[in-house]
């Protein structure tokens, strides 16, 4: 089961990584964290399933509606109260 923090940085992975319409691919994803294609894949077919991410019959991945509405509300454009005080 992925965390919520986890799902986060797959979908802000796969939205910084398809910017300016380029084709997204596990490879991708992988690459841009430093681990293996494989850990990636598990991790895509938990999003593909929870509606976050789309691939198309290429393999190439892109965010679905509930995946760009979650990646909004993440951490990485949301700040921390934590560094409210700072």
């Amino acid at each position: 089961m992925m965390t919520e923090l986890s799902r986060d940085m797959h979908l802000y992975a796969i939205s910084l990584l398809g910017r300016e319409d380029r084709s997204v691919r596990a490879a991708d994803v992988a690459g841009w964290f430093g681990i293996s294609c494989s850990a990636v894949r598990h991790s895509l077919k938990e999003l593909i399933a929870g509606g976050y991410v789309i691939r198309d019959s290429r393999g190439c991945l892109s965010l679905s509606e509930e995946g760009g509405r979650v990646k909004k509300l993440s951490f990485f454009h949301t700040p921390s109260p934590a560094f409210s005080s700072l």
